[in-house]
C-alpha cells in the first residue's frame, strides 16, 4: 500500500532486515579495506612510491608522492569518509531515480473534457468501444498520482507545532490520504485481469472520481487552514467529518475490489 512523508508506515520486518544485511556488509568490507591499509603502513613501512614506477616523468613522480599518505591513523579516517561520500551519492542518485516521473500525455482534448460519469455509465458497453477511452482512464491515472504527491507535500508543508491542534488536524488529513491512494492500489491490482473494458471503465471511472473528490475536500481544508486556528472543538467537529469520509471510503473500495474480483470470475454483480 502507498504511505506518504510524515504518515508513512512502519516498515515490514524482512525489509529491516535487508537494510541490516546490507549496512552490515558495507561495514565488513569497509573494515577488510583498513586492516588492508593497517597492514602495508604497518612496523613503520612506507607505501610504494613512484620513483619506483618507471613509466611517470619525475615531476609526476614528485605529485604522486605528495599524495601518499602513510599514516595509519589517517587513512583510515580518509578511508571512513570516502565510504561515506559513496554511500551519499548511491542515495542521490537513488532519489533522483525516484523522482523521475512518467511524463504524462496530453491526450486527446475531447476525451479530457468528458465527464467521471460518461466512463461509469459505459458498463455494459461492448470491449470494442471502451478500448478507444481506456487510455484517456490510464492518463487520468498517471495525473491523479501525481496530484496525490503533491497534496502530499501541501499536507507537510503545514509543518505544525508539535501536540498542537494544528498538528491533530494534519494527522487525519493524512489518514485520509492514504485511504484515498488505496484507488491508485485497487487499480495496479486489477491492471492485468482479463475483465470486460465496460467494467473496467466503470469500476476505474468510480475509484478515480472519489479519490479526486476527496482530495478536494483535503485542498479546501489546506486552503483555509488557519481559520480554525486553536478552536478545538471546530477541530473536532472537523475530524469527526472527516473520519465519517474514510469510513465511507472504506466501504466504497471494498465494494467495488469485489466486483473487480466477480468481472474476474465472470460472476454477476
Amino acid at each position: 500500500a502507498r504511505a506518504h512523508g510524515c504518515f508513512r508506515k512502519m516498515a515490514s520486518i524482512d525489509e529491516i532486515e535487508r537494510d541490516l544485511v546490507e549496512m552490515s556488509n558495507r561495514i565488513d568490507k569497509m573494515e577488510e579495506n583498513i586492516e588492508e591499509l593497517a597492514e602495508l603502513t604497518a612496523d613503520g613501512s612506507e607505501i610504494e612510491t613512484c620513483d619506483k614506477v618507471s613509466d611517470l616523468s619525475e615531476e609526476s613522480c614528485d605529485e604522486y608522492n605528495e599524495g601518499i599518505v602513510t599514516d595509519k591513523s589517517v587513512s583510515e579516517e580518509n578511508l571512513v569518509e570516502a565510504v561515506k561520500e559513496m554511500t551519499v551519492e548511491e542515495n542521490k542518485e537513488e532519489e533522483k531515480e525516484e523522482e523521475k516521473e512518467e511524463e504524462i500525455p496530453e491526450g486527446d482534448p475531447e476525451m479530457a473534457e468528458l465527464d467521471w460519469e460518461f466512463f461509469i455509465k459505459m458498463k455494459e458497453s461492448p470491449n470494442v468501444v471502451v478500448a478507444n477511452y481506456l487510455p484517456e482512464l490510464r492518463r487520468r491515472y498517471k495525473l491523479a498520482e501525481k496530484r496525490s504527491k503533491a497534496t502530499e507535500k501541501r499536507l507537510v508543508d503545514l509543518n505544525p507545532a508539535d501536540r498542537s491542534n494544528a498538528e491533530d488536524r494534519q494527522e487525519i488529513l493524512g489518514e485520509l490520504l492514504d485511504k484515498i491512494d488505496q484507488a491508485l492500489d485497487i487499480i495496479d491490482e486489477h491492471e492485468n485481469r482479463k475483465i470486460p473494458f465496460g467494467h473496467r471503465a466503470h469500476l476505474e471511472g468510480r475509484l478515480l472520481k472519489s479519490m479526486n473528490a476527496q482530495m478536494d475536500t483535503i485542498d479546501k481544508i489546506v486552503d483555509n487552514f488557519a481559520v480554525i486556528g486553536d478552536d478545538k472543538d471546530l477541530a473536532m467537529n472537523e475530524r469527526e467529518g472527516l473520519r465519517y469520509e474514510i469510513r465511507f471510503m472504506d466501504m466504497l473500495y471494498t465494494e467495488i475490489h469485489e466486483c473487480f474480483l466477480r468481472s474476474f470470475l465472470e460472476m454477476e454483480w
